[in-house]
């Protein structure tokens, strides 16, 4: 099975155009695993607030080997990429997005550790990723003409 990735990252993967994380993102959601199927049935049966999204991220692991289920908030993390250009058959140069994902959490509720820690994590997430908190202090920079 495919490395599954947070929502942060298949969010910013979709909107920078990479179509590679879009069809793993897809595919995630046709997901089989019989957890998806069970978070599935419970999200219709309690349904979930305005503009809530669950994220679940599982662990690349044999269904026996994951250790259980953590409801978690989104780690703090940084995803370090670079470009390679590789060379068709033909001899054409086309380009390799490829990087290393740094966790700066150490604890069950982020989650990504909780994944690499055998966790199926799930995440209730919203979609407005304003910084309200910042809103004032950009508004005294005076960017108006």
């Amino acid at each position: 099975m495919r490395k599954r990735y947070s929502a942060e990252t298949y969010i910013n993967g979709i909107l920078a155009g990479n179509r590679i994380i879009l069809a793993q993102a897809i595919t995630l959601i046709e997901s089989q695993r019989n957890e998806d199927e069970k978070l599935a049935k419970e999200v219709l049966k309690h349904g979930l607030p305005a503009e809530t999204l669950l994220t679940v991220n599982i662990p690349n692991l044999p269904e026996k080997e994951i250790k259980g289920v953590m409801i978690t908030a989104q780690g703090k993390s940084k995803w370090e990429e670079e470009m390679v250009e590789r060379s068709d058959t033909y001899g054409q140069p086309y380009y390799w997005l490829r990087g290393v994902m740094t966790l700066y959490d150490s604890g069950l509720e982020a989650d990504e550790y909780a994944v690499r820690h055998g966790y199926i994590s799930v995440t209730p997430i919203s979609y407005d990723l304003t910084n309200y908190r910042f809103m004032e202090t950009l508004r005294q920079w005076n960017l108006k003409k």
